[in-house]
């Protein structure tokens, strides 16, 4: 009796054993089934790999491509200094046409004996020099070159072309005056004894720079 007790008790423990372990082994089962599935050829599980060339490659699309704020800037930026280069341009051809119209008119002199037949009035002549000069210094120039008994008339030259580069002294555009200077030339130091160095004024007029005062100075000329 007593060994038939003791052989339920066992039975019954042995089922509820199995009652609790089988949850336990199915629990135990679906681990090693999903660790299985991450595991390679050689049985080590593997991590998820990043893609690191295509991280680095979208974050070097991202920082090389300007923002629109940025773009903006370089397009000001680059508007700015084309108006500089236009600003500069213009300036310097400014400057090459008050040298050029300078001695022009120190070369209508000798132009105008050059056609001495030519010469009819003392307006004529006038208007010659007025190409290159103010109106008082044409009229000057037009009694010094004109007889009103003889016509055009044979003088020591009063204008010489320069032996050296001519320099720009200033130039005010707002008020159409410029100023040159260059050493006097050797030519006209012997016929007149003037100073070492040239200063004349020039204006804007109808396109064109005409002198309107000349200087003889002993000192290099400042701004």
């Amino acid at each position: 009796m007593h060994c038939l007790i003791t052989y339920k008790r066992g039975v019954g423990m042995k089922k509820i054993m199995s009652f609790l372990f089988l949850p336990l082994l199915l629990l135990m089962l679906l681990f090693v089934t999903a660790c299985g599935s991450s595991q390679d050829s050689t049985g080590q599980t593997e991590l998820p790999q990043f893609d690191v060339a295509s991280v680095e490659q979208a974050f070097s699309s991202r920082s090389s491509s300007a923002s629109p704020s940025e773009e903006m800037d370089g397009d000001i930026n680059q508007a700015l200094q084309d108006e500089e280069d236009s600003r500069d341009k213009s300036l310097q051809q400014q400057k090459d046409q008050i040298v050029g119209d300078y001695i022009f008119a120190l070369s209508l002199e000798q132009q105008l004996h050059g056609l001495a037949g030519k010469w009819k009035s003392q307006e004529e002549v006038y208007q010659f020099y007025r190409q290159g000069f103010s109106d008082t210094l044409a009229l000057n120039l037009t009694d010094y070159s004109w007889s009103d008994s003889m016509g055009l008339i044979s003088t020591e030259p009063s204008m010489f072309l320069p032996d050296s580069d001519v320099h720009i002294l200033e130039v005010d555009l707002d008020h159409n005056i410029a100023s040159v200077w260059h050493l006097t030339s050797s030519s006209e130091q012997h016929v007149w004894g003037t100073s070492d160095y040239t200063v004349a004024t020039l204006h804007y007029e109808k396109g064109q720079w005409k002198i309107y005062d000349t200087d003889h100075r002993n000192q290099l000329p400042k701004r």
